[in-house]
């Protein structure tokens, strides 16, 4: 049978500096878990707690704005790939298939089992956290982070061929190159994108933007076509919103 156990410990409030605008009037509250179901997860996050704070989406009425759709045809043009058409995803299989981009999904726990692309994605964090944020890493940190996860992984038997729950990173490869690594908590009825990165080269590309139109086909990623009874709404998280942030940048054409 399975558990539903979840563990976890309080923390105190606390300040610290706040890792965008570097403010030290920055107050976290909450709690560490060791272990979650992701039904748990879920209830949390619809009671507002969350790893990072929310943006909530509806991923069935998102409609693409003019901007997010002028910046995803430079992407499409630089990398010679067709995402989506200028309202709408194409079917998103079809559409890399004969091209030098590709999509990889794989459960944070096989990942911890996997040093060479474990190490692939952090050079690519690295870059990401030194160039875009000046911000200094540590393999460890990264490890802990966004590699190790309490959340539980449940198998679901009654949708064929999908992932399951849990943690996973989605790694976007351009020439086999890695480009971006986005993680990701998918639970029962929700995605919840935790922490993007991407390769600062391709900065020019608006990735960041391009890539967080992902939220529309990543469930397609995980459910066959037509199931349309789990995964609706899409979280996209940031741990503090600020404005005229380059962080937000990304985050503010959703809002």
């Amino acid at each position: 049978m399975e558990s539903k156990i979840s563990i976890i410990t309080p923390i105190k409030p606390s300040t610290s500096e706040c890792p965008y605008c570097h403010s030290h009037e920055n107050i976290t509250d909450g709690f560490a878990t060791y272990k979650m179901h992701p039904d748990t997860y879920e209830q949390l996050i619809n009671a507002g707690w969350r790893r990072p704070f929310p943006i909530r989406i509806e991923v069935e009425r998102f409609k693409l704005s003019k901007q997010n759709r002028k910046m995803i045809r430079k992407f499409n043009q630089e990398l010679r790939i067709k995402l989506y058409n200028s309202k709408q995803l194409f079917d998103f299989d079809i559409n890399i298939k004969d091209s030098d981009f590709s999509v990889e999904i794989i459960k944070c726990s096989d990942l911890l089992n996997n040093e060479e692309l474990m190490l692939e994605i952090y050079n690519v964090y690295q870059k990401y956290e030194n160039e875009i944020h000046s911000h200094s890493t540590k393999y460890a940190s990264f490890q802990n982070s966004l590699v190790q996860s309490p959340l539980a992984e449940i198998n679901n038997a009654n949708i064929k061929n999908f992932k399951g729950y849990g943690s996973f990173h989605s790694i976007y490869r351009y020439k086999s190159e890695i480009i971006a690594d986005e993680v990701l908590d998918v639970l029962p009825q929700t995605i919840s994108s935790v922490y993007f990165v991407y390769d600062p080269k391709y900065k020019h590309l608006s990735i960041a933007h391009v890539m967080r139109n992902d939220l529309l086909f990543i469930k397609f990623a995980f459910l066959p076509k037509n199931t349309t009874s789990v995964l609706q709404p899409m979280d996209m998280g940031i741990r503090n919103y600020i404005t005229n942030y380059i962080s937000m940048a990304a985050v503010e054409t959703f809002l």
